[in-house]
């Protein structure tokens, strides 16, 4: 885009701007063709936002003693690798360095799926895996090698948590960390014991990685190449006959599917997240629920299941 701070003409001209537009009158030729009573529902599952900054949770989590690399001189090498890669990054001149140089120094560092190969898991209490934000206690009967006792897990992830959010920007003195929320008030069901022990949401502009790198933070002196990346708010779009028209506001993601299935006049499952979304539906019929299975219920039932895994119960 001709606004981002690395945008060059090229030969290929407004291509972007002119693929929108395509996908845009193909729409409109879609939506032309369907039945006046259709209802029509855009909604993402995330949105987009500025990326400044990288934070290496595992370079923290180690800065912090929760976390040993394996003392060896590979290990060390690797340390070497990533400062030369930061510094490549950070050189106004990079675009001068081989294409070759830079592929063969990521090469050889180890990808996210090895770090298994790279952490002293006998000296280590806690770590990141994982898309940015998962955070992992190495737990006794659990981990492979876990070190911390059951007995001591929530001691152990208070501790985690508060040293999370106690992780400020240097530069700026923003904390960088916006939330953190403990897995049983995020996941449930059987796959729950893979589920990470703390799930953290950045400030706007940091990205939380998983990687092995040696420095807490990464920046560049110039715009970043890959400046964007996710956020929660996405969006919500909705047209036709079953919709209030001129409706606006913030949702949460889990009130979509109770929306629709009440505007197709069905019962809402009481087992269903969210709620209907009255203001934005035209009808004024009453939600209908189905006492399936009570939400207070639910969060027992994930309780218990998680008291279960640990074996406390």
């Amino acid at each position: 885009h001709e606004d981002h701070a690395l945008y060059q003409p090229s030969d290929h001209g407004d291509f972007l701007r002119t693929l929108y537009k395509r996908v845009d009158s193909a729409l409109g030729e879609i939506l032309g063709r369907l039945p006046e009573e259709t209802n029509v529902v855009i909604v993402s599952d995330h949105g987009f936002t500025e990326r400044h900054t990288t934070v290496n949770l595992n370079a923290f989590l180690r800065k912090e003693g929760l976390l040993s690399f394996v003392g060896s001189a590979e290990s060390r090498a690797t340390d070497l690798l990533y400062s030369a890669k930061s510094l490549v990054k950070r050189t106004p001149l990079r675009h001068l360095v081989p294409e070759s140089v830079k592929q063969n120094v990521k090469d050889q560092l180890p990808s996210q799926t090895e770090l298994d190969e790279v952490i002293e898991w006998s000296d280590t209490i806690a770590y990141s895996f994982g898309a940015g934000g998962n955070v992992y206690i190495n737990l006794e009967g659990r981990e492979a090698t876990g070190t911390v006792l059951e007995s001591a897990y929530e001691a152990v992830r208070s501790r985690v948590a508060n040293a999370l959010r106690e992780l400020t920007d240097p530069q700026t003195g923003e904390s960088v960390v916006a939330d953190i929320t403990p897995r049983e008030e995020v996941y449930e069901g059987p796959y729950f014991d893979q589920a990470p022990d703390l799930v953290l949401q950045s400030a706007p502009g940091y990205y939380l990685t998983a990687k092995h790198g040696t420095s807490v933070f990464e920046r560049q002196s110039e715009p970043m190449p890959n400046s964007g990346m996710h956020e929660r708010a996405g969006i919500l779009l909705a047209d036709g006959p079953g919709f209030q028209p001129g409706g606006r506001g913030t949702h949460d993601i889990y009130d979509v599917a109770p929306t629709l299935v009440h505007l197709h006049e069905h019962a809402v499952p009481d087992s269903m997240d969210g709620k209907v979304i009255k203001p934005m539906v035209a009808s004024d019929r009453p939600v209908k629920w189905d006492a399936i299975q009570k939400p207070e219920f639910r969060r027992v039932r994930s309780r218990v299941f998680m008291l279960r895994q640990l074996g406390r119960i």
